[in-house]
């Protein structure tokens, strides 16, 4: 019974063994599907990258374009700014020039003038603000003016 019991067991063993190959086999057919998946997907994630490589170079080229096109508006606004300034300091010595002889004329003789016409138009219901605005004068000015007249009539 020894030897019947061992050789039961031998080909218990085997079966088992068979199984288990059986079993292995049909894992590694499952997985070589599942390789042939993972070698697609490798494939398609390669393609992936490629273009991304592609678009992120186009990206950079348009960037690049966009700092060299930004550069050139700003290097044209700082010339144009300068032009603007250039005139500007142009017009401030030309209003300068104008302003220089009315401002240097006899002031008793348009001082005396201007006299006159502000009590004419307070005379006429202006306030003396409202006066020296319409005469485009000072308030201050205009009212020390009267002052200095009425001072010289009274004298």
């Amino acid at each position: 019974m020894d030897v019947q019991v061992w050789i039961f067991s031998q080909v218990m063993i085997d079966a088992v063994m068979f199984g288990l190959i059986l079993l292995l086999l049909r894992v590694q057919r499952k997985n070589r599907v599942s390789m042939d998946e993972v070698k697609t997907t490798h494939e398609k994630t390669q393609q992936l990258l490629g273009e991304m490589r592609e678009i992120g170079s186009v990206l950079e080229k348009n960037l690049e374009e966009k700092r060299r096109l930004t550069r050139s508006l700003f290097e044209e606004l700082d010339r144009r700014t300068a032009e603007a300034r250039r005139h500007i300091q142009e017009y401030r010595k030309i209003h300068r020039d104008l302003e220089a002889p009315r401002r240097a004329e006899a002031p008793s003789n348009s001082g005396r003038r201007l006299g006159e016409r502000a009590r004419g138009l307070m005379d006429k219901g202006m306030s003396l603000r409202e006066a020296a605005r319409h005469l485009d004068v000072p308030s201050g000015e205009l009212e020390l003016l009267l002052k200095l007249q009425d001072g010289k009539q009274e004298g």
